[in-house]
């Protein structure tokens, strides 16, 4: 979710849980500490690792994939190896981490579409070639962004309803996370068409803001008409909103992916229009699907479709930003969602379910 600018291994162990707690499993966050959506995936997966009696070490590495193996081939090598790990592959070594896992025979589950298009067919599916590769969690990163593409329209259609829409994206690199969620706007020339919007082209700007900032103007003058940007981040939706005030360009509709607090904020003051998030719940995810594994309840085949994002806009937004603000997340129940502490396979993890827990209200299926 950011440049991958390190060149070198940044680890460092951070965590440990106590020793009634049996089950070792090791997350390696794919940045340096620091970074505040990956902080959140973090203390979300600790959260539901005390809850849920598993052993929880957490381990920050620097953004490439040179980093992750360097950090692999340090787990490997200690005497007393995890029985599982949380990864996020990167494209260009993804069959090698994969290989070195297998050989050393630790069961592993990766986060994040992440995975390159063209390894596809070489890595298959969780436990096709790999068998110690036992899923995949991950996030419905094309529905996410026509989530938030059609909820830009919308807004823009209620404050201008006879005025035509011209929608210009701001993506983040080629990775296939990043492809995915804009694939919405490249089915408004191929596949969909609505009425009054048209789509000017994506500009990549690597998940930097700074670069967004440099591109700016060109990008204004190719499309002075622009009055939706949709953007893979909300670092980069932040950064537009900055770079309109500055240049005294007029404020147009503008969203983003992460639900940064900054981003909730910024909704609140009337200034970003929606952002789509929930997703830093997916390491916590993997951890109460390794808790019922351990438990013989195997959910990780039976429950491998992509998870569904979340949308904030002001409609909602006091809700959610107060409650994300507040939350304590150790104080969430995470064994409600649990197949073998609840006893009911129906109910996902989500930031509507966890708010829908705290109220007493019915937790969406």
């Amino acid at each position: 979710m950011i440049l991958s600018k390190y060149i070198f291994a940044c680890i460092l162990l951070v965590f440990s849980l106590p020793s009634w707690a049996n089950t070792k499993v090791t997350f390696i966050v794919p940045d340096i500490k620091g970074p505040l959506f990956w902080q959140l995936v973090a203390d979300t997966s600790l959260a539901a690792a005390n809850d849920l009696n598993i052993n929880l070490n957490i381990i920050y590495s620097a953004p490439n994939r040179f980093a992750l193996l360097e950090t692999i081939k340090q787990i490997i090598e200690q005497k007393n190896k995890p029985d599982y790990i949380v990864l996020r592959p990167f494209a260009g070594n993804t069959k090698s981490v994969f290989s070195l896992l297998e050989q050393s025979k630790i069961k592993f589950i990766t986060i994040e579409q992440s995975i390159d298009r063209s390894q596809h067919k070489n890595l298959g599916v969780p436990r096709q070639h790999f068998k110690y590769w036992l899923g995949h969690i991950f996030y419905d990163d094309i529905a996410g962004g026509k989530l938030l593409r059609d909820a830009l329209i919308n807004i823009f259609k209620m404050k201008h309803p006879d005025k035509q829409i011209v929608l210009t994206g701001i993506g983040g690199d080629y990775t296939e996370l990043s492809l995915n969620r804009q694939q919405s706007l490249v089915d408004l020339i191929n596949k969909e068409k609505i009425e009054n919007v048209s789509f000017t082209q994506v500009f990549p700007v690597l998940w930097d803001p700074e670069i967004l900032a440099k591109r700016y103007t060109s990008i204004i003058n190719r499309y002075p008409h622009t009055n939706i940007f949709w953007t893979a981040g909300d670092q980069i939706a932040l950064a537009l909103i900055a770079e309109q005030k500055r240049s005294k360009h007029n404020i147009t509709i503008i969203g983003g992916f992460d639900w940064l607090p900054s981003a909730i904020e910024s909704i609140k003051d009337g200034e970003l229009s929606a952002s789509v998030g929930g997703h830093f719940l997916m390491a916590a995810a993997a951890i109460i699907k390794i808790a019922d594994y351990e438990k013989g309840i195997d959910r990780f085949l039976s429950q491998s479709k992509p998870l569904n994002y979340e949308l904030i806009t002001s409609e909602n937004v006091n809700q959610y930003a107060n409650f994300i603000k507040k939350t304590q997340w150790e104080d969430i129940n995470f064994k409600r969602f649990s197949n073998y502490y609840s006893g009911d396979n129906t109910i996902h993890l989500s930031i509507e379910n966890i708010l829908a827990t705290v109220t007493n209200n019915k937790p969406a299926s």
